[in-house]
């Protein structure tokens, strides 16, 4: 009996007055989103499935920088500027220490710390991206986790702008090379016609 108190009772009667009595309340942000590939082009239609599959293999992998930048540090540091996440989070540290921020964090305990408040979940069916944060606030969960999807739609669209530039640049290439080969077998056509002496 004794061993049950010590070990059950106690410690769910500590967690039950740290609760009720100590923790701070804690508001939850959700929204969802997903990434798609609007872009498409003769190339992509001729090569019919495949495109297909190459579309949803890029947006896969677009979909798994996303959630891994949810996460890191670069955005951490990013919304730190912005909305000062260290004096919300530290804010009421004196009155609940488990569940608040160390008021005076390293950026790698701000990150840790990050990582418990930012939930990312992905569905590979739908390919929905769902993002709840928490926070002390209301209106600063939402303001979190709307400079979360601004962010991250930054991010893809930089994305997509360096595919688009290596795909001209590896065009422009093809372009310069198909017209050296052209310019080759014309002058190489030419030769042939006056050392042969045919016109046609």
């Amino acid at each position: 009996v004794i061993g049950f108190v010590v070990m059950v009772v106690a410690p769910l009667g500590a967690i039950a007055w740290y609760l009720g009595t100590r923790a701070e309340a804690q508001f939850a942000s959700s929204t969802g989103f997903t990434v798609r590939q609007e872009e498409g082009g003769t190339a992509s239609s001729m090569l019919g499935g495949f495109a297909q599959f190459a579309s949803m293999s890029s947006t896969t992998g677009d979909t798994d920088i996303l959630n891994e930048f949810i996460q890191s540090q670069d955005l951490v540091a990013r919304l730190s500027e912005r909305l000062d996440l260290t004096t919300h989070y530290a804010a009421p540290w004196q009155r609940d220490p488990v569940f608040a921020l160390w008021p005076d964090p390293s950026i790698e305990d701000l990150l840790s710390y990050w990582q418990r408040m930012v939930r990312v979940s992905y569905d590979q069916g739908t390919g929905l991206v769902e993002l709840q944060v928490l926070a002390f606030d209301p209106e600063m969960a939402q303001r979190i986790a709307q400079e979360i999807v601004a962010q991250s739609h930054r991010l893809i669209n930089e994305l997509n702008a360096a595919a688009r530039a290596d795909l001209m640049r590896f065009a422009e290439a093809d372009l310069v090379s198909a017209s050296t080969r052209l310019r080759l077998a014309r002058e190489a056509m030419t030769e042939f016609r006056i050392r042969t002496q045919i016109v046609d």
